[in-house]
């Protein structure tokens, strides 16, 4: 029993042997700051337009972002109530 679930283990660090390969292979020209910047334009990502994720990817693309384009990108993906939460004096 103890052989069976070595022999298992064994299989699945294999599996995740190759497939760490197969990544590194496709992915070994882009660096960890671009796929930060991808993930950073889903909504549905803790750091949806991290200012500092988004900058790697407007290096690699040699895009000039500026902050107040965060700022109303930031603002315009929020909900209209904290939307008003962000600029009070302007409603």
């Amino acid at each position: 029993m103890a052989d069976e679930a070595r022999d298992a283990r064994s299989e699945q660090l294999a599996v995740c042997v190759r497939m760490v390969s197969e990544l590194e292979l496709r992915f070994s020209s882009v660096d960890a700051g671009l796929l930060k910047g991808i993930q950073a334009c889903s909504p549905k990502s803790e750091n949806f337009l991290s200012e500092s994720h988004l900058d790697e990817l407007a290096k690699h693309y040699s895009i000039d972002l500026k902050t107040e384009e965060f700022l109303v990108a930031k603002t315009t993906s929020l909900p209209a109530k904290q939307r008003l939460d962000v600029h009070p004096k302007i409603c």
